[in-house]
């Protein structure tokens, strides 16, 4: 897993993003580091403008930050 150092303190692994595959998404933005008790993450396919699937997973706090790992879907 990378640091969180990056823009919003957002980082996804492994990247590209592969079809089928598991990815963690770790957020450290500014909610987790205010102290936040709970944070979800909002997911969504497809372009940017028109999302489908849309969903909200509980995030677990670790160490490092916010953690959730998905299996990402095979979307034909």
């Amino acid at each position: 897993m990378h640091d969180a150092d990056f823009p919003g303190g957002v980082v996804v692994d492994p990247t590209p993003i592969t079809a089928g595959e598991e990815i963690t998404i770790l957020y450290n933005g500014p909610l987790a580091r205010q102290g936040a008790g709970q944070i979800y993450l909002h997911v969504g396919y497809g372009d940017a403008r028109s999302w489908h699937n849309v969903q909200e997973y509980k995030m677990s706090r670790t160490g490092w930050g916010w953690v959730k790992t998905l299996e990402m879907p095979n979307e034909t």
